[in-house]
Order: C-alpha cells, then sequence, then structure tokens
C-alpha cells in the first residue's frame, strides 16, 4: 500500500515542478494552473480509486503512507509555485496586492477536493468498467455487471455534457431549475451554449431510464403476478369442496 502512494505522489510533486520549466503567460497561465492544480486532483484521484480498491487489504498500521499526499505533494507544489513566482513576479502580482498569492495553498486544497469528484465521476467508473471487462473475458462475472459501471460513466459524462452546453443565468436553486428548462425546451433564464450536447444529455437520461426503468417495472408486474396468482390459489384451498 505505501509503494503506489510514494510514486504517486512523487510523480505529482515531478509534475508540479515542471513548472520551473514553463512559461507562466503561455497560453494566459493554462500551462501553469494545470500543472499546479492538475497534478494535486490528478494525484488525489488515483489515490482515492487505489484506496477504495484495496480497502480491504488495509491494516491499521499502514496509515502512514498518508502523509505523502497530504503534507509532501502540496508542499512540493506550493514550493514549485512560489519559485515561478520568484522568476516572473510581474505576471502573477502585476498590479495587484502580493497578498493575492495567500490564496494559493486555499487553491491547492480546492483542486485536492476536486480529485475526490474526479475519482468518484470518472476515473472510478472507467477503472471500474474495466475490472468489468476483465473478470467478464475470464468468466468470473456474468456480461449484465457491465450495466453498473457503465451507468456509473454515463452519469459522469452526463455533468461534463450538461455543464458545456447550458449556462443558467441564475445560481442555486434557480440555476437548476433552469437546467431543468432547457432540458425540455422549455423558455427560461438559460443560454444553450452548444445545442448537440444538450440533444447528447437527453439521449443518456432516455438511456439510463430504460436502462434502470424497465427491468425495475418489470420485476415489480412480475412480483404482482405472482402475489395475485398466490392470492387465487389460496382462495380455492379456502373455498368448501
Amino acid at each position: 500500500m505505501l509503494r503506489p502512494a510514494i510514486v504517486t505522489s512523487v510523480l505529482s510533486v515531478l509534475a508540479a515542478w515542471m513548472l520551473l520549466l514553463v512559461d507562466p503567460s503561455d497560453n494566459d497561465g493554462a500551462a501553469g494552473s494545470l500543472m499546479a492544480f492538475g497534478a494535486p486532483a490528478l494525484c488525489i484521484a488515483v489515490l482515492c480509486v487505489f484506496f477504495f480498491s484495496r480497502y480491504q487489504q488495509i491494516s491499521k498500521g499502514s496509515w502512514r503512507w498518508l502523509w505523502w499526499p497530504l503534507c509532501v505533494m502540496p508542499v512540493g507544489v506550493l514550493a514549485a509555485v512560489a519559485v515561478s513566482v520568484l522568476r516572473d513576479p510581474e505576471y502573477y502580482i502585476g498590479d495587484e496586492s502580493p497578498w493575492m498569492l495567500l490564496w494559493m495553498p486555499v487553491f491547492v486544497v480546492v483542486a485536492m477536493l476536486l480529485g475526490t469528484i474526479v475519482a468518484a465521476f470518472w476515473l472510478g467508473p472507467v477503472v471500474f468498467l474495466i475490472a468489468t471487462v476483465v473478470a467478464v473475458i475470464r468468466k468470473q462475472v456474468k456480461p449484465s455487471m457491465l450495466v453498473v459501471p457503465l451507468g456509473w460513466l454515463a452519469v459522469g459524462a452526463l455533468t461534463l455534457i450538461g455543464a458545456a452546453s447550458v449556462a443558467p443565468d441564475g445560481v442555486g436553486r434557480l440555476a437548476y431549475g433552469n437546467i431543468a428548462l432547457a432540458f425540455f425546451g422549455l423558455p427560461g433564464g438559460y443560454t444553450v451554449t452548444w445545442e448537440p450536447g444538450l440533444w447528447i444529455v437527453r439521449a443518456i437520461v432516455l438511456a439510463l431510464v430504460l436502462l434502470f426503468g424497465i427491468p425495475a417495472w418489470r420485476e415489480r408486474h412480475a412480483g404482482n403476478r405472482t402475489s395475485g396468482a398466490d392470492d387465487a390459489q389460496g382462495a380455492d384451498l379456502e373455498r368448501p369442496q
């Protein structure tokens, strides 16, 4: 358990130190932001997937590896950011106050929290799907087991495509209402930024409803018929001869 955590954390720190080789002004800072915040998010996502896949094998004495992703990695990323700021202070500070740089640790923590979302909705389903496909090929499980990872992955794709397709005008509950209106094609406070993506979202939702709704309806309908047959048989037995 210790080796994968160390390898993942060290690779993330090395990726963050690539800030030393990247011009922060390239692509309006996209490369530097990707290194500074993408590396922690990816590291936490990989560790989350690895942790839940090996949860039963973790003993009480093996939790010491957590200090790598929770301490070493953030410190390494912030050190790389600090060196990058010293290289080009005009780009990072400019006309703003240097106190704005104090938000960098907060951004790193937010990136690490986003890593858990990446693990839950995208990386985890992909790993689960690959493991299920291997198990199906080895005839360890039935092909119907593919439904779970595919449905899980569809939910993650739904959130990404939906976010890229609709831009609601409000926030909070108002935004949720506008997104629902956009889904049904009703007028509301939103802007459709990608029309094909909205149709893809509708197709995914319809597929999920059919995939999980029809089997549930069949099972319930079969249960009702079985219950009706049992009641009829009981009535026949109670009828006097």
